[in-house]
C-alpha cells in the first residue's frame, strides 16, 4: 500500500470517528490525499475549515486549517496515533474554532420554523398540545354518578 493509501485509509477512520458529520474532499492541487471537510463559513467561493495530514514528511502531524488556512492548529499527533485520539483532537480543535461542521444542530428551532411554514397558526400553538391529537394529554374522566347514589 502506498503513503497516500495509508493517510486515506486513515482519513477515512478518523472521519467516521468525528462526533459530527463531515465530508471528504481530495486535495487534487497539493498532496492528492484525502483531507476532512468540516464546513465554509460563507458562500462557495469562500475557503471551507478543512483537517488532514500531508505525505512524504515522516514527522508530519494532523493539522486544521481554519478558513483556508487564515489559521492553521498544528497536533502532536502523527500518521502512527491512533485514529480516535485524532478524531477527538480534531473534534475540539473544530468545535473551539466553531467549525460550520461542528456547529450544534437546533433541532428544535427547525422543527418550530419547519412547522411554523406548514401552519399559519404559528409554530408555539400547532406544537402546543392538544386535546384529542395522539400523544397529547388527556383529561381523566369524571366518574359517573349512579342512580343509586341520588
Amino acid at each position: 500500500m502506498s503513503e497516500i493509501d495509508t493517510i486515506d485509509a486513515t482519513v477515512k477512520q478518523v472521519a467516521e470517528l468525528l462526533p459530527f458529520p463531515v465530508e471528504l474532499d481530495a486535495d487534487m492541487g497539493g498532496t492528492f490525499t484525502l483531507q476532512i471537510h468540516l464546513g465554509r463559513r460563507g458562500g462557495l467561493d469562500d475557503p471551507p475549515d478543512t483537517a488532514g495530514i500531508d505525505p512524504d514528511d515522516p514527522n508530519a502531524r494532523w493539522w486544521i486549517d481554519i478558513e483556508g488556512g487564515t489559521r492553521t492548529h498544528i497536533s502532536d499527533l502523527g500518521l502512527d496515533a491512533d485514529p480516535r485520539d485524532v478524531a477527538t483532537w480534531i473534534g475540539e480543535t473544530a468545535r473551539t474554532e466553531n467549525s460550520p461542521a461542528a456547529a450544534p444542530i437546533a433541532s428544535t428551532g427547525r422543527v418550530a420554523a419547519l412547522v411554523s411554514a406548514s401552519y399559519p397558526t404559528g409554530a408555539e400553538a400547532a406544537l402546543a398540545p392538544q386535546p384529542g391529537r395522539p400523544g397529547s394529554p388527556r383529561e381523566a374522566p369524571r366518574p359517573r354518578e349512579s342512580r343509586h347514589e341520588r
